[in-house]
């Protein structure tokens, strides 16, 4: 009898540790990859006749910033907890806007499925289909919002002075 409850004991033991190990995991992956998720955006553009958007230095710092601030602060929203917008962002990060926009998901862990959801809302699409618009930052993690994990992407597109 004693044997059986070591065994069933040493069981349950492994099998808690690989529950905890196992999302921690999943958790520190980047489930969006953003040179995917740039060409995918470059693919709808050019078939409207727009130009290609290309990785900028400073967006992808604002869009890092900007995940790192919902992170710290728990919220998911285009204005902070402390009211601040992507303005404050670009700023941060050096960026000299003309013009910028912010797109930002939950819950999408699949380039496809995101950049098809952004294109068939309005006010994302007019973001993504900007004829303005040169640069492109994108930044993902996980993050915890009301006690529940949430995968978040933000994109930032703009052109600069």
């Amino acid at each position: 009898m004693k044997k059986n409850t070591t065994k069933i004991v040493l069981l349950f033991f492994v099998f808690s540790l690989f529950i905890l190990t196992v999302p921690q995991k999943a958790k520190s992956e980047e489930l969006i990859h953003k040179t995917k998720l740039i060409s995918l955006v470059n693919q709808a553009r050019k078939k409207i006749g727009l130009s290609d958007v290309s990785s900028n230095e400073k967006l992808q710092e604002t869009a890092k910033n900007r995940l790192k601030d919902m992170q710290k602060k728990k919220y998911f929203s285009h204005l902070s907890p402390d009211n601040k917008n992507i303005k404050f962002f670009l700023q941060e990060s050096n960026y000299k806007m003309i013009l910028a926009g912010e797109n930002l998901a939950k819950n999408f862990t699949n380039e496809e499925e995101l950049n098809s959801a952004w294109l068939n809302s309005f006010l994302h699409r007019r973001i993504i289909m900007g004829p303005i618009y040169k640069d492109i930052g994108i930044a993902s993690g996980w993050t915890e919002i009301n006690q529940k994990n949430h995968y978040i992407t933000v994109m930032v597109l703009g052109l600069e002075k």
